[in-house]
């Protein structure tokens, strides 16, 4: 039997690697945004790797100038 969830809005959390596929570009890119603050990277006990939250990501990506967008979505 399953616990359903308390929390009506569940974190989307992601590693690097499936961040870059997901945004179609290199994890060297997604690590760039995170240097320059696009976006958080977390850190949980237990889990290996940075961690990044798809909602927060899908956010920076509205933020981002027109042809860093367009670059990170392949278009």
């Amino acid at each position: 039997m399953s616990v359903p969830s308390t929390n009506p809005n569940p974190t989307r959390l992601a590693s690097l690697d499936q961040t870059a596929r997901y945004l179609g570009v290199s994890t060297r890119t997604v690590r760039h945004y995170l240097g320059h603050g696009y976006f958080a990277a977390y850190r949980t006990p237990g889990v290996r790797g940075l961690l990044f939250d798809l909602d927060e990501v899908d956010a920076a990506m509205k933020r981002l100038p027109a042809s860093k967008a367009r670059a990170a979505h392949g278009s």
